[in-house]
């Protein structure tokens, strides 16, 4: 009887220390889930940010081509026939 106390004893702490290492790796694994889930948030907030600038150089390319135009037109206007 105490051989199988004694056994029961061993396996009980044996899965004491099994379920005190999953919910270690558990919390490790939530963290690293947390952690890529932000790189994710700041990687998508990167690539709107770029989109944004790519918008913005195109109306000043065409800001500037605008202005080159008129410039132009002025010029010929002022240029003698």
């Amino acid at each position: 009887m105490e051989r199988l106390h004694d056994e029961m004893t061993k396996k009980r702490k044996t899965l004491d220390n099994e379920v005190v290492e999953t919910m270690a790796v558990q919390i490790e694994l939530d963290k690293m889930a947390e952690d890529f889930r932000r790189a994710h948030r700041e990687r998508e907030e990167l690539i709107r940010q770029w989109e944004k600038t790519i918008v913005q150089m195109k109306k000043r390319d065409e800001n500037m081509n605008k202005c080159a135009n008129v410039r132009r037109e002025r010029e010929r206007e002022l240029m003698p026939v």
